[in-house]
């Protein structure tokens, strides 16, 4: 026999909503949730209220198979900054906060934008981008691959955007041959290798245009990495 529908806790939430409230007070709320129930760090934490008046995870809050993906793609992020300070690329590892992202289709994937918080009460101008697709291995195992541009939106080229990324299998196994052959024993990020793009300047505006939105176009986010895609590369390495 068919069981009776059980609503959801937003379902729930819409219909049954207190005399003087709205469901974009409900969705704020949900949001505020969603991004504190993710693996960031604590020092953005006091951020989380203001990222959350975007409303830019309208979707994604609704996708419990992306949260997985979500912290993996922060998780990256993380790990590159380690990799930038180790290569004294940066003075300290830099804090983001996820400020939103939408999941397109398999082969697109996950699109996260991820914006630096400064001193612990505001939000800066430099960003990550990162991209979450499932492959499958030789053997039929899926795994996730993870690739990501960090840009700023002040420390530029007149040429265009400067954008940089890492070469993410070395980032994942930091060891290295010497000259007799051998791997290292310890892990050297100071080697993991880096290489830089410039991008056309509009990539800035629709960065701005996408945070600077409520309830940003999703394909805002899918046109900043289209133009991404099309930035002049200074050596190999695909996006």
């Amino acid at each position: 026999m068919p069981t009776e529908h059980q609503p959801t806790f937003d379902e729930f939430a819409y219909e049954n909503l207190p005399e003087g409230f709205s469901s974009d007070v409900t969705m704020h709320t949900n949001t505020v949730n969603f991004i504190n129930s993710l693996v960031i760090d604590e020092e953005v934490r006091p951020l989380v209220e203001v990222v959350a008046e975007r409303r830019a995870f309208d979707s994604l809050q609704r996708m419990e198979s992306m949260t997985p993906r979500i912290n993996e793609s922060i998780a990256d992020v993380k790990k590159s900054e380690m990799v930038f300070l180790s290569k004294n690329e940066i003075k300290e590892e830099g804090h983001y906060i996820p400020v939103g992202g939408q999941y397109f289709e398999h082969k697109l994937g996950l699109l996260l934008l991820h914006q630096e918080v400064e001193n612990g009460n505001q939000l800066g101008n430099n960003f990550y981008i990162t991209r979450h697709v499932l492959k499958e291995s030789p053997g039929g195992n899926m795994f996730s691959s993870i690739t990501f541009m960090k840009f700023s939106l002040i420390e530029n080229s007149e040429d265009g955007v400067i954008l940089t990324t890492l070469n993410q299998g070395q980032k994942k196994f930091p060891f290295f041959k010497d000259i007799k052959g051998r791997f290292s024993l310890k892990p050297d990020f100071s080697k993991v290798q880096e290489t830089k793009y410039v991008g056309d300047k509009e990539i800035s505006q629709k960065v701005k245009e996408y945070i600077g939105k409520r309830k940003p176009d999703p394909e805002i986010l899918k046109n900043i990495f289209g133009m991404i895609k099309q930035a002049k590369e200074y050596d190999e390495y695909s996006f």
